[in-house]
């Protein structure tokens, strides 16, 4: 959250107060200016944050697959005991008679992070403890945004760029997939939200769920805040989606057929609750993550002049080579993958990769 050791926080707060001592005979704009200062501060929390899929993927680092799942499966197990110290009974899949068991998983997964299930929280918990073997972070100043201003990206430089971490996920014959921290906390939080609209709420539907993330990532975790919708966000919710439902596996896997998407993570028999799988990041990742891969979009023609001007300045390597899809062969039989909702979910580039 913003605090007084964050530069660019001082820098805005200098400003508010400097605009409300103000004589300036345009009291009204600055008094909208304060108020707009005033109403991103206070709804922080909720905003976006990106990261940058190209600086540093030629370095060398081990898969984090491990790490993360570790660090899921114990709070999963806590979970399973307070279920059990709770007395929380055998649920079944309407929310009303399973918000106990989703508020016990939630308070888990956010345990000691944040007191607010927010995925900016959970991203940058795995930030901070993934070994440093196992990431790859890089300043603004670094990355294929340090040309976006405050006013194209404000979020980007409130919250800077968090680090991406390599998993091996399905395709990974093709190569190791590289996966924003962002990543985590879409799949966590608006998977959840995917799976409430999707599955829980009265006449949900999984496309409903889709069509509230593509307004989330036109609005404020996307466009409106940093300049850019990114597709891999959209991917990370569906399949933070599939993952919340397979904690009791009352409806089959949308997209998959084999055991692992179709075992419930929780058994409950005479409302004793056991484990009953381990939670493994690969089992859900795939290139779709990698937004060099499913490409991003961003709010105008002047932003993504910017990152291409960047990208091409700092990497090497990158004349002559399409930004993206970086490999296109990646993009081979995503269709198939993600079957009826590849449209929503994959940009347009990536699928007309025959």
């Amino acid at each position: 959250m913003l605090n007084n050791s964050n530069p660019l926080y001082n820098h805005v707060m200098r400003c508010a107060v400097l605009l409300k001592a103000s004589k300036f005979k345009h009291e009204g704009i600055i008094k909208l200016k304060i108020f707009m200062i005033i109403i991103f501060i206070s709804s922080f929390k909720v905003l976006g944050a990106e990261i940058d899929s190209y600086s540093g993927t030629d370095n060398f680092i081990w898969s984090a697959s491990k790490f993360v799942g570790h660090d899921v499966n114990k709070r999963l197990k806590a979970a399973s005991e307070i279920l059990n110290k709770k007395n929380i009974s055998c649920v079944s899949r309407d929310l009303e008679n399973s918000e106990e068991f989703y508020d016990v998983i939630k308070d888990s997964l956010k345990k000691n992070i944040s007191r607010f299930f927010v995925g900016h929280f959970i991203a940058e918990h795995f930030h901070q403890i993934i070994p440093e073997n196992q990431k790859i972070v890089e300043t603004i100043d670094d990355s294929i945004y340090s040309e976006i201003g405050i006013i194209d990206g404000i979020s980007l430089w409130f919250k800077g760029i968090l680090g991406i971490i390599k998993v091996d996920g399905n395709f990974h014959l093709f190569g190791a997939n590289y996966v924003g921290m962002d990543k985590l906390g879409h799949f966590f939080v608006e998977g959840f939200e995917f799976y409430k609209r999707a599955y829980l709420d009265e006449d949900g539907s999984i496309e409903s769920a889709i069509e509230w993330g593509i307004d989330t990532e036109n609005g404020k975790f996307g466009l409106v805040t940093t300049g850019v919708f990114s597709h891999a966000d959209l991917v990370a919710n569906f399949n933070g989606m599939r993952f919340w439902n397979e904690l009791l596996a009352f409806k089959k896997d949308p997209i998959s057929d084999d055991t692992y998407h179709n075992q419930a993570y929780f058994i409950c028999e005479n409302n004793n609750w056991r484990l009953n799988k381990k939670f493994d990041l690969d089992q859900y990742t795939d290139s779709m993550w990698d937004e060099r891969i499913n490409c991003n979009e961003y709010r105008n023609d002047e932003i993504l002049a910017k990152v291409l001007a960047r990208y091409e300045n700092v990497y090497e390597d990158a004349k002559g080579k399409k930004f993206c899809p970086a490999i296109e062969s990646r993009c081979e039989d995503v269709k198939e993958i993600y079957k009826e909702f590849s449209e929503k979910l994959i940009h347009p580039l990536c699928l007309s990769v025959e």
